[in-house]
């Protein structure tokens, strides 16, 4: 297929690097999928970024996305990358990496339970309680384990920041990002919210704007990619808000849900709001001067992924598998309910994120086919975390939409989508193309390459055509009672399995200091 010219977003998440090719005059999407690993396990808690192994799938995906479109390198107009949040890459004056991790790294455990010692105070400057996964903690965990570190960054990076400078030699951030950070102040009447010494890191880097041109594609670059030197490079942002950008969820008041390998539930806000209770995070947006009040519903993606492969361990596409038996079973599931991977947020009270069922071989005993209620049961608890989610927000902030937006991997499938529109009662809004970061990032492409004056024009002539799923008045009745239903099970859930996410942090807390 012969291409246009277009703009390239790169999308760094928890399970992959995309590449999106984006041609500007009719709007149309490529996208490559490249699944490699860049992470490495070092032990139950740590987690490192094998950053040459991310460089590798970078680059193989960049070069198979433009030999899948058919265009040429001088067809490039410009790149953007947008990445996972709370992976960090500390790197010397010569920007090489002294230090990198995954978001999913929780070595600094303790440090974080000593910082939240004053969370109130770290609540009101950055907007997060402390948790494990913040740079704050971080810091804290190599001021102890290894000061020198520390003494030789010349940069916090998150993992897109790195990306950047690998690219073109920029150090710089996004507020989207430095507000993962724990350092950077949610507001500048916040920046002299009194914690400690702790609260500021002299190495962060400067912040632009997310869309703004921040320098040109080196030639070394250039030849890892296949690009031409020289080609505009923008400033993307965390993947959850470049998901909104590119849904059309940019205005105060409206809510997306960006699910996939876990599932970020946020509204936009048009000024900071912060959870006084502590359950929930405040961030920014990457449109200017747009806020973001977050919750989520925990590890959803994953964790379907991991029940199809339970009970599919054979199959090519184990969860459509499950979402065609899911297809077949009524409202419902025949009596079963189910708390996998459907999380309400608590930043305030971590706590581990254990599953239950309901199951009884009386509800479906002359079925011949039972197992249809159980896939359809996970998935309505599933669609039950987001209502519990967007409920929880709601008690914080206005939602003034009536509809959501339903973004990342889980909005592929029909079935899901109308499951979730029952559920909260809400309008559904879905997109043909699920890969919705990769795309808000190659909007921020097109603006720093002069395709598009601003986001919310790229946003407006590049988001394509909805997909809308209503709630069906029919079922009002029935889903208002499975929804009552799961939240009897969660809060029972959560009372018994207290003393077993104790256990679990206690044998985190008593590790080999070494380790």
């Amino acid at each position: 297929m012969m291409s246009g010219e277009g703009v390239i977003g790169i999308d760094v998440g928890g399970g992959g690097v995309r590449v999106l090719w984006l041609e500007l005059g009719n709007g149309r999407t490529t996208v490559v999928r490249c699944d490699g690993r860049y992470t490495r396990p070092v032990d139950r808690l740590s987690t490192d970024l094998d950053l040459e192994a991310l460089w590798r799938e970078v680059s193989l995906g960049v070069r198979e996305c433009l030999d899948r479109v058919g265009a040429r390198a001088e067809d490039v107009r410009g790149l953007a990358v947008a990445a996972v949040r709370f992976g960090n890459v500390l790197v010397n004056e010569r920007g090489e990496a002294l230090f990198a991790v995954a978001n999913r790294d929780a070595r600094a455990a303790l440090e974080s339970f000593e910082l939240a010692r004053r969370g109130d105070a770290w609540l009101e400057r950055s907007g997060m309680w402390p948790l494990p996964i913040h740079a704050s903690a971080r810091i804290a965990w190599l001021r102890k384990h290894q000061p020198d570190v520390v003494a030789r960054t010349s940069a916090l990076l998150s993992v897109g920041d790195w990306l950047n400078l690998r690219l073109c030699g920029a150090v710089l951030t996004d507020s989207s990002q430095a507000g993962c950070t724990g350092f950077h102040p949610l507001d500048s009447s916040r920046a002299s919210t009194a914690v400690d010494e702790e609260a500021v890191f002299e190495a962060m880097p400067p912040t632009a704007e997310s869309g703004e041109k921040i320098g040109e594609l080196r030639a070394s670059a250039a030849e890892a990619l296949g690009l031409r030197t020289g080609i505009p490079i923008a400033l993307g942002g965390a993947d959850s808000q470049c998901a909104l950008l590119a849904g059309g969820v940019v205005s105060a008041g409206e809510v997306a849900a960006v699910a996939g390998t876990t599932a970020p539930v946020m509204v936009v806000c048009d000024a900071p709001i912060i959870d006084a209770e502590g359950r929930i995070w405040s961030g920014h947006h990457v449109i200017p001067r747009r806020f973001v009040l977050e919750s989520s519903g925990g590890p959803m993606g994953e964790s379907l992924d991991w029940f199809a492969r339970l009970l599919f361990p054979d199959a090519d596409e184990p969860v459509e598998l499950v979402l065609r038996e899911a297809a077949e079973a009524d409202v419902g599931s025949a009596g079963l309910l189910s708390t996998l991977g459907a999380e309400v947020m608590d930043a305030k009270h971590p706590h581990m994120p254990f599953g239950q069922f309901t199951l009884g071989h009386l509800a479906s005993r002359d079925d011949p086919a039972p197992r249809r209620h159980l896939c359809r049961a996970v998935l309505e608890g599933l669609a039950c975390a987001l209502r519990a989610n967007i409920e929880q927000l709601a008690s914080v902030a206005e939602i003034s939409h009536a509809r959501m937006a339903l973004l990342g991997g889980l909005s592929r499938g029909d079935l899901f989508s109308q499951i979730v529109a029952d559920v909260c009662g809400r309008e559904v809004v879905t997109f043909g193309e699920s890969e919705r970061t990769a795309l808000g990032a190659a909007m921020c492409a097109a603006v720093g390459a002069g395709a598009a004056s601003d986001l919310v024009d790229a946003c407006e002539r590049f988001a394509g055509p909805r997909n809308s799923w209503r709630p069906r008045q029919e079922l009002a009745e029935a889903h208002r009672s499975l929804y009552e239903a799961w939240s009897t099970l969660r809060d029972a859930g959560r009372k018994s399995t207290t003393p077993i996410a104790a256990a679990h942090a206690t044998t985190w807390a008593l590790r080999d200091p070494d380790a």
